[in-house]
């Protein structure tokens, strides 16, 4: 990297491979990433046009990703099921730049269940 004269460290991304969302409910899964650089990071849905979800696109119907806070929003429709969900999850030098240094991809699987299943209450 010319800003620091060091190689990239790339982010990390520390979460369950299942995470359980209770339906008719609005639920947030925060996507705990961190980058030992202190660059900062980023998450967005991973693209199909740039081969990066495996067939997973955009699976998780009703859901938002906050791309600098790296927090999903589930808008809580009554969609029981499994659902695999690809992100990636970039570093930037600063935060005004749009070319990542790195880009990491993440997979997992939402599980929604009604809410006496989920152990979670709304």
């Amino acid at each position: 990297r010319k800003d620091t004269g060091r190689i990239n460290s790339s982010p990390v991304v520390t979460m369950p491979p299942i995470v359980k969302v209770p339906s008719g409910c609005i639920s947030q899964i925060r996507l705990d990433a961190r980058d030992t650089d202190g660059d900062t990071v980023r998450c967005r849905w991973a693209s199909s046009n740039q081969s990066e979800c495996g067939g997973v696109c955009n699976s998780l119907p009703n859901s938002t990703l906050n791309r600098d806070t790296c927090t999903m929003t589930y808008q809580g429709d009554n969609y029981n099921g499994e659902y695999p969900v690809a992100i990636q999850v970039e570093d930037f030098a600063r935060s005004e730049d749009i070319i990542p240094l790195s880009s990491v991809p993440l997979q997992f699987v939402v599980n929604v269940v009604s809410p006496s299943n989920a152990g979670i209450p709304c």
